[in-house]
């Protein structure tokens, strides 16, 4: 905190607490402060009980009522058309058990973008805070998208923390900016597409997007050394190689569990970079902290670095390799993005999108039951002709070429072997197509829905065991 108050404030505002608990609490000072006067408090519960009030009081505290207020402005933009804001204040939430639970059954189920909880969380204004905490964190589930909060005067920064720890953003002189509606195209942009259910984009519905920072550990670093080995020279032979590396890399990887957000991997370069402002962020943002090891992450980054530098070798076989690491940079980058989940025929789904570019990263959808269905056909009509008709004519023009025909039976085999793996992927993806998945940093470079360069080897083997 002393990072986003500074430390002069902070101090000043642990020893107003202080002040403010002493005067209460010692002895001889504001005697007949009421909440201290513990013998007060008796009195009038009785003068209540026996006036009949007493049950009178406890009917409205548990009687919570929403009311819905609904603000017009000229200039607002429109992606904010019927935005929703929850503001709950004063809860007091250690006064009452039954209290809670009203509390708790009143907000289930309340449709709302944002909520804002505007201080009070405990009865007194000194003393324990972990029952106030407590009970919030028994409220924070029934809370939908963002949740931020400010203290008031019951409340004491030591509970801070704790607050942030349930998922909520705590402003102190702090201010957030609400910047959805690129994030919210970006999602209505994936709910389209043939590969998705028809009626996705009229009949989906978003039920929240809030902005989130991820921990993404990065290393940047010159690799530089020489490998010696030796590469394929013909068809048979292989000569001596000594292949020299001086290359600028970077890598980077999650810090944190992101199995949820299917964000892995994240494309930023140097000059994107800002300086690290845990007061900004946090006003912000919810903010996840890395779980990760930084050791585990240099050893990866380290590892991931030298495979790189044997692929440019593209040697046959290596017999020494020497491969440093020149000035090393290692830096936690917190990555913004937006998570938005909506809604499709009872069931909810979420999408990923880049909080610096706009794209989006990752997302799930229902999938199109008759795009599954033609491309099972399709396929397998396609896969039928390459694995029959076409080996077919290749083997009978083979037998017609006599002693030329090495090249042609190898052809035969080769869409032999094509045409049976496209059936297979035309099933594949009728069969798991009923949902589908979209992840940015999934595919990678030359994967395509036949592995060509797999199948070439596979011929060159073939024609290498005919000539035997």
């Amino acid at each position: 905190m002393a990072s986003r108050i500074g430390r002069t404030l902070l101090r000043q505002r642990l020893g107003l607490e202080g002040e403010h608990e002493a005067r209460i609490v010692r002895r001889g000072t504001h005697f007949l402060h009421l909440e201290n006067w513990f013998a007060l408090h008796r009195l009038i519960r009785v003068a209540l009980a026996l006036t009949g009030l007493l049950r009178r009081g406890r009917r409205n505290v548990l009687g919570i009522r929403c009311r819905r207020n609904d603000v017009w402005l000229p200039r607002l933009a429109s992606v904010f058309d019927g935005y929703t804001m929850l503001q709950l204040s004063d809860l007091h939430l250690d006064m009452s058990e039954a209290h809670l639970d009203c509390l708790i059954e009143s907000v289930r189920g309340l449709a709302h973008d944002v909520c804002v909880l505007t201080g009070d969380f405990r009865f007194s204004t000194f003393g324990p805070y972990a029952p106030a905490l407590d009970a919030l964190g028994r409220l924070r589930p029934h809370l939908g998208g963002s949740v931020y909060a400010v203290l008031g005067n019951h409340d004491t920064i030591r509970m801070v923390p704790g607050m942030e720890a349930l998922g909520i953003a705590v402003l102190m002189n702090e201010s957030v900016r609400i910047d959805r509606a690129g994030a919210e195209s970006a999602a209505r942009g994936f709910l389209s597409g043939m590969r998705k259910a028809r009626d996705l984009s009229r009949a989906a519905k978003i039920e929240e997007i809030l902005l989130v920072y991820l921990p993404f550990w990065r290393v940047e670093a010159t690799v530089a050394g020489w490998l010696f080995g030796r590469v394929r020279k013909d068809k048979d032979e292989t000569k001596p190689d000594e292949h020299y590396v001086f290359e600028s890399m970077h890598w980077n990887d999650a810090a944190v569990d992101v199995t949820e957000f299917g964000v892995h991997r994240i494309v930023v370069s140097r000059q994107d970079l800002l300086p690290f402002d845990s007061q900004a962020l946090h006003a912000e943002a919810m903010v996840f902290e890395p779980s990760e090891s930084r050791t585990a992450a240099l050893d990866e980054a380290q590892t991931h670095f030298v495979r790189r530098a044997r692929q440019a070798a593209a040697q046959r076989s290596t017999s020494y390799e020497n491969i440093q690491l020149l000035r090393p940079e290692f830096a936690l980058v917190y990555f913004p993005v937006w998570i938005g989940r909506y809604s499709y025929r009872n069931r909810t789904y979420q999408v990923v999108v880049d909080g610096a570019s706009g794209r989006v990263m990752y997302g799930k959808a229902p999938g199109n039951t008759l795009y599954r269905a033609a491309v099972l056909v399709g396929g397998m009509l396609l896969g039928a002709f390459m694995a029959i008709d076409l080996p077919a004519i290749c083997f009978w023009l083979g037998i017609q070429a006599g002693d030329d025909a090495e090249g042609i039976f190898v052809l035969g085999v080769g869409l032999l072997i094509a045409g049976f793996v496209l059936i297979g992927k035309a099933y594949t993806s009728f069969r798991y197509g009923e949902e589908y998945e979209f992840n940015q940093g999934k595919k990678k470079k030359g994967e395509a829905l036949l592995d060509v360069g797999k199948m070439s080897k596979q011929i060159e083997e073939l024609s290498s065991w005919l000539d035997q």
